[in-house]
């Protein structure tokens, strides 16, 4: 028995222990975190660790009590009315936050014992860097009845079936019937069989599902000498539903027996197997049949197309007149398409990812970096250049330059307002194609700097009513600089009288070209009262230290007209130390003017041309620079000269000593030109090559009494 002191003990020991464990659940409990952030249902993924982990958890449920999903998603909630954080107690699936980029081989998700059943939204964003090898070989392995894909992009993937019977495509290896894949996508990858009897598509390997609104440019092939295989640019076989999709990717394999090749599907299965609306691109996929076995199924309908035909395009017309197809099972058309320009193949009509975004000013000097041609071409779409494309152009921007910083903080990833553009590479624009033949960017009012880059081998065929040129008019607040032009051929066969030229058709009264030059190549215009210059067809603006070699021709003998070998129309406007070389057709017409530098000057009510410091070449066939003068007198320092003269100088001497300018007014000169050998014509450094040679300061106040040092003649003069 214990004595009252020791009863008391032990209760107030027991007391206590009880305060020690109310302590431990009210101010040990941890906060559990909301997996479901947008409470849509679907579990958030924004990690390979959390992709990885829904193996675990393939009816997306978020209940699973596996070590590596537990790490993955520590301190979930838990419990009937809040798995994960999704608000109606029960979660539905899993969804993409931002892209991924995987590392290591992967393990598929869902397997033939425990397949994907339920909902995977990639929400617009990719998934890169996959590489798999097994039987089915795909970020998804076995996706069964109620598996859903959608909106997915997986890039870059190699996915590789290992095992007689599998499949391999970069989304999925194999989909049972009642699972879908819809508006997703593969690009960049290969998908390949490395045994007998097996299927490959860029894709799906094989597939008895429903494959809606969804492509693959994918390469698919074989590994090594294999037999009895199906291999297709989408799909390896299929016998459930593909509608409105196509394939772009190369099909191919070496040796064996009883491979199929097919540009879209390798093999058609059964006779509920269905193909609708759907296309390959016999072209790229280098197979001219877009299903290779077709077994009892009678309701696949898939066109071979060549590449132009599935880039010529841009709305739901033509071959994809039937592509505005129900996704979601409401009814209606989602509009899942977006079709870009007519050199693009459609691509799935996501939103635009907003992470990570991409900066595209990588100097900081608020001029929008461009460094391909479908940048180049998306600048028509932003004349002001501030970044913020024209109203209904978001999508047309983007294909030039994705995945861009947006909003006014942060446009394109300039420090302050975006005001232009600059060149970071030369361009070179393809043999074929929609954008081998260019279409004129309109008025562009903001800065174009070439950074001694240059666009080479541009093509127009120009019958519109607008200026001809790689840009079609300068507005008054619009400069290029530091650019040029090589090997261009323009075409202008339109009836009006606009300026037409290969840099750009009009400047505007306040426009400036300078450091800028047009290198070989040709301008044909074939109407009457038309301005035609290579550098400029009609110019009210300012351009200096400029030159041009290219011909300039008159075709079908026009009665009126101005050609010059630098600027056709000179109106008002200015060019300063400037020259010009290339051959003038000017055919037979009355009042054809043509001048180996301009073909006709004249004033504007705001100011009168001036001409200094600038020359033509006797080579062009002309017998003066200037074809014809009206109105005011130009100020005219403009001589014809010889092939000789125009090479002889080596340095800022002669005719040309008067043209090292300070263009960017720091009082310095700027060593724009290179006049090479005896034997050259002058040519114009990159800013690169001037900040190299111009000079380190000096002081010429060597005893520092406020005059300065006067040493030689130059000085003096």
């Amino acid at each position: 028995m214990f004595s009252r002191l020791g009863r008391l003990g032990l209760l107030l020991a027991a007391a206590l222990l009880l305060l020690v464990v109310a302590a431990g659940t009210v101010f040990g409990q941890t906060t559990t975190t909301d997996y479901d952030g947008d409470d849509d249902g679907l579990i958030d993924i924004d990690s390979q660790a959390k992709l990885s982990a829904m193996r675990h958890d393939v009816n997306g449920n978020g209940d699973a009590n596996h070590a590596d999903y537990i790490a993955a998603f520590p301190n979930r909630a838990t419990g009937a009315g809040n798995w994960m954080g999704c608000p109606s107690g029960t979660c539905t699936g899993y969804e993409l936050t931002q892209n991924l980029t995987l590392t290591g081989n992967w393990t598929p998700i869902g397997t033939n014992t425990a397949r994907f059943a339920t909902t995977f939204d990639g929400d617009g964003y990719t998934i890169s860097g996959l590489t798999v090898t097994g039987f089915a070989a795909g970020l998804f392995g076995f996706v069964g009845s109620g598996g859903v894909i959608r909106d997915l992009g997986v890039l870059g993937a190699t996915a590789t079936t290992t095992a007689t019977g599998g499949g391999a495509g970069a989304i999925a290896g194999v989909i049972l019937s009642g699972a879908e894949i819809n508006s997703s996508y593969a690009s960049g990858g290969t998908s390949s069989i490395a045994i007998n009897n097996a299927l490959a598509g860029g894709l799906v390997g094989g597939s008895s599902g429903t494959i809606r609104a969804s492509y693959s440019t994918n390469a698919v092939t074989i590994s090594g000498t294999r037999n009895g295989n199906d291999l297709g640019g989408l799909v390896g076989s299929t016998s459930g539903a593909i509608i409105a999709s196509y394939a772009a990717g190369a099909v191919s394999g070496s040796g064996g027996t009883g491979n199929t090749y097919a540009g879209f599907a390798g093999r058609s299965n059964q006779s509920g197997s269905t193909i609708t609306n759907s296309y390959c691109d016999a072209t790229a996929a280098g197979q001219t049949a877009c299903v290779g076995r077709q077994t009892n199924s009678s309701n696949v309908t898939v066109n071979s197309q060549t590449t132009s035909d599935l880039q010529g395009t841009s709305s739901y017309t033509g071959i994809y007149a039937n592509w505005n197809i129900d996704t979601d099972g409401v009814t209606g058309g989602d509009d899942p398409w977006y079709f870009g320009a007519t050199y693009q193949y459609p691509q799935p009509h996501y939103r635009e990812p907003t992470a990570p975004a991409v900066d595209y000013d990588a100097d900081d000097d608020d001029l929008i970096d461009v460094g391909s041609i479908a940048a180049l071409h998306a600048i028509r779409h932003d004349l002001d250049g501030d970044g913020d494309p024209a109203t209904g152009y978001d999508d047309p921007y983007l294909a030039g330059f994705p995945g861009r910083e947006t909003g006014a903080a942060g446009r394109m990833g300039c420090p302050n307002t975006c005001a232009g553009y600059e060149l970071t590479a030369d361009l070179t624009f393809p043999a074929t194609g929609a954008l081998s033949s260019w279409t004129p960017i309109g008025t562009y009012a903001a800065t174009l700097d070439g950074n001694g880059r240059t666009i080479s081998d541009m093509s127009i065929s120009h019958s519109a009513g607008s200026s001809a040129g790689l840009i079609s008019r300068l507005a008054a607040t619009g400069v290029i600089r530091n650019l040029g032009v090589v090997n261009a051929a323009v075409a202008v066969t339109s009836t009006n009288s606009n300026g037409h030229g290969i840099l750009v058709g009009f400047i505007a009264d306040g426009g400036v070209v300078s450091a800028s030059y047009v290198s070989g190549g040709s301008l044909t215009v074939a109407a009457s009262g038309t301005r035609a210059g290579p550098l400029a067809g009609h110019s009210r603006g300012t351009i200096t230290a400029s030159y041009a070699t290219a011909t300039v021709a008159f075709s079908g003998n026009p009665a009126s007209g101005n050609l010059g070998g630098l600027v056709g129309h000179l109106e008002g406007g200015s060019i300063t130390a400037s020259y010009a070389t290339g051959a003038i057709t000017e055919g037979s017409g009355a009042t054809v003017y043509h001048g180996g530098l301009v073909g006709r000057s004249s004033d504007i009510s705001t100011n009168t041309p001036s001409i200094t410091n600038s020359y033509c070449s006797a080579a062009s066939g002309e017998t003066a620079c200037i074809g014809y003068q009206v109105g005011s007198t130009v100020t005219v320092a403009a001589s014809l000269e010889t092939a000789s003269a125009l090479q002889t100088p080596t340095d800022y001497s002669g005719i040309y000593s008067h043209w090292n300018l300070d263009l960017d007014a720091d009082k310095v000169p700027d060593y724009l030109w290179n006049f090479g050998g005896a034997s050259a014509y002058p040519m114009l450094n990159t800013p690169t090559q001037r900040a190299a040679l111009i000079p380190s300061a000096m002081d010429y106040d060597a005893n520092d009494n406020g005059l300065i040092d006067i040493s030689t003649a130059a000085q003096l003069n």
